[in-house]
């Protein structure tokens, strides 16, 4: 009975904290794990970055086929919008704007693309200049107007934003708050156990008492799970707080590992970076 209790507090707190994390999964230009697609987003990238928009082109095609991110239909727009083909431009940077809205925090970056695309048509409306002949040809040579055309944006990373600090940071709030939950959930635990403690001091049978003397092991026993869980969550959070705080957006590039140790009446957290 127990065990069954502290393993469903234990279970309580690994789903919270997954759940958490799952949330902040939801990242817009989050890179592809496959090592394949992975290859033609930094090939791509070396591409644009030369001026060589076709060849770009069909790199970032390659690895959309590949795996299935927002990113790619940014980079694709970018590279046919340098590339002076402004229907296919607004049309895949269209579809990024359609697979990132309601993601969190992507407003921002909604509305930057939008600008982008307004941008782009006011351009595509002007008669073309020996520029627009400089960049569509692939020549990597700087725009006489820079003004007059829309921005060029990264295609490395998102459009530039102002990184968040901590206090702005939800997920490490809402592990914070687990932590507190969980901390105050075991100091109930704790008072029942004593009071039940309290019960079999005053109990005149030894059966009783000693029913009494188990139920409040069991609480102490759930109180304690609850408190070193609690703990590691708020470890968690503390970690959270000093990543997004030190490298904003790139919070998921850092990793912080812990590993608890359990023995007789103690528990140890240990933080590796």
């Amino acid at each position: 009975m127990m065990a069954a209790r502290i393993t469903s507090c234990v279970v309580v707190l690994l789903l919270a904290v997954v759940s958490v994390a799952h949330a902040d999964d939801s990242d817009p230009w989050e890179e592809p794990t496959n090592p394949q697609a992975l290859a033609h987003l930094q090939q791509g990238r070396t591409l644009f970055d030369l001026g060589k928009w076709e060849d770009a082109i069909k790199e970032f095609e390659a690895g959309a086929l590949l795996d299935d991110r927002p990113i790619w239909m940014y980079n694709l727009g970018q590279s046919h919008r340098m590339a002076q083909r402004y229907d296919r431009a607004k049309w895949y940077f269209e579809r990024f704007i359609t697979r990132i809205e309601g993601m969190s925090g992507s407003e921002e970056d909604v509305a930057t693309v939008r600008r982008i695309i307004a941008d782009m048509t006011a351009a595509a409306s002007r008669p073309p200049t020996s520029t627009d002949a400089q960049r569509a040809s692939g020549s990597t040579e700087p725009a006489a107007e820079p003004q007059s055309r829309p921005a060029t944006g990264s295609i490395s990373g998102s459009p530039s934003r102002s990184a968040p600090r901590w206090y702005e940071d939800w997920v490490g709030w809402a592990l914070a708050g687990t932590a507190v939950a969980a901390s105050a959930t075991a100091t109930g635990y704790y008072l029942r156990a004593e009071a039940l403690r309290d019960d079999g001091d005053a109990s005149k049978e030894h059966g009783p008492q000693h029913r009494l003397y188990e139920r409040a092991d069991d609480q102490v026993a759930v109180g304690t799970a609850l408190l070193v869980g609690g703990g590691v969550v708020a470890a968690a959070a503390i970690v959270r707080f000093v990543l997004v705080d030190n490298g904003g957006s790139d919070v998921r590039e850092k990793t912080a590992r812990y590993t608890v140790d359990l023995g007789p009446g103690s528990a140890y957290v240990t933080l590796r970076f």
